[in-house]
């Protein structure tokens, strides 16, 4: 037994979007995917940070420590949006250049995505369950 052998991988997560165990596929037949940074990864590290500093240096600015719920909602759909390292879709009939804007637009629109991603990355910790 070695402790490395439970130690979350940290390599990309591709998530293969599909409704109802159908893959989604783009005009030119390729699957639909997201590559996330994967969960414990340096980069979806840097993100986390990088929202928490700006959340901190806001509240201060407000002197506001509390959220509403729409407001953690919102933190959740860039924090996504901020972890895709690369697209492979088609929305409205295009395939749409990667930006912020553009994530933080489909997420909030087809939120099934999240699930998705969630349970992707869930996954990556099945060797933890019994």
């Amino acid at each position: 037994m070695d402790l490395l052998d439970y130690i979350p991988d940290t390599n990309d997560l591709i998530v293969e979007l599909k409704l109802k165990d159908t893959v989604l596929l783009n005009e030119d037949k390729t699957p639909m995917t997201i590559t996330f940074y994967g969960p414990y990864s340096e980069e979806a590290k840097k993100v986390k940070h990088s929202m928490i500093d700006e959340r901190i240096a806001k509240s201060q600015k407000e002197s506001k420590t509390t959220f509403s719920s729409k407001e953690v909602e919102e933190l959740n759909i860039i924090s996504l949006a901020r972890n895709i390292k690369e697209w492979n879709i088609t929305f409205n009939k295009k395939q749409p250049k990667l930006t912020e804007a553009v994530a933080i637009e489909i997420f909030t629109k087809a939120f099934w995505i999240k699930d998705l991603y969630e349970n992707a990355a869930e996954n990556t910790l099945g060797f933890m369950k019994g």
